[in-house]
């Protein structure tokens, strides 16, 4: 039997109704009051031809990435982690500094560098980065040299390896640059792979081997495709092997 009373099926209903007198329709409201189009402005608030600029900020590429956790304690050069973050803050500024004041980003970070010993390869590094960014491959050459010299390692290593590569081709010593990059290609994988490849290839663009450099980015960009991975990597192969794509 109901517990409803037969007699007062209205009252029922109304206190229903009492329970649910928020409309559920103003749910609905609620939830889409956000335009779901603002999402979208929002990520693309950043015009993607900033990210263009970035890759001219340094060929000290990713400059601005947190440092790599074999940096963190670095046997040679005594950093710490306060000192990295300080230094990728200054790196955040990058933009803010126009070629005007390019002396200026130096002296920011020279200041950094300051606080490490004199000896450090650290200090070097960084110093060799800020020359690059600011246009003066021919001054950071020297420096990443050196830093190479007393002991660099690490992820900072093998950046140096690859922005010393870049800048020696800058100044027209592109051969340099291929037998520094060249052992990279067989160095336990890590995030710096393409950027090892795409550097090298550029290298042996100019000494007229464009055939090996497009097998090394058609090689490096197959792993990234979502389909003809295996398509791509023999046909990379193919261009300096020759041979038959079949």
């Amino acid at each position: 039997m109901s517990d409803v009373d037969p007699v007062k099926p209205v009252n029922h209903v109304n206190r229903v109704n009492r329970v649910n007198r928020v409309n559920p329709l103003d749910a609905v409201k609620h939830v889409n009051r956000v335009n779901p189009l603002d999402a979208v402005k929002h990520v693309n608030r950043v015009n993607p031809l900033d990210a263009v600029k970035h890759v001219n900020r340094v060929e000290a590429l990713d400059a601005v990435n947190p440092v790599n956790s074999s940096d963190a304690v670095n046997p040679v050069g005594s950093v710490n982690s306060d000192w990295d973050e300080r230094v990728a803050a200054a790196w955040a500024t990058f933009d803010d500094h126009d070629a005007a004041d390019a002396a200026g980003f130096r002296a920011v970070i020279d200041t950094l560098v300051a606080e490490l010993p004199a000896d450090s390869p650290i200090g070097l590094f960084e110093r060799a980065c800020a020359w690059d960014s600011t246009g003066h491959s021919d001054k950071a050459v020297p420096l990443y040299q050196e830093a190479l010299e007393r002991g660099l390692t690490g992820y900072r290593r093998r950046r140096t390896t690859i922005q010393l590569s870049s800048s020696l081709r800058n100044i027209g010593r592109p051969e340099e640059g291929v037998r520094l990059l060249t052992p990279e290609l067989d160095a336990p994988s890590d995030e710096l792979d393409d950027a090892v490849r795409a550097t090298l290839a550029l290298c042996l663009a100019e000494l007229g081997r464009e055939r090996e450099g497009l097998s090394l980015v058609i090689g490096a960009l197959a792993r990234h495709l979502p389909r003809y991975q295996r398509s791509m990597t023999n046909y990379a192969r193919l261009l300096v092997e020759g041979g038959s794509t079949d």
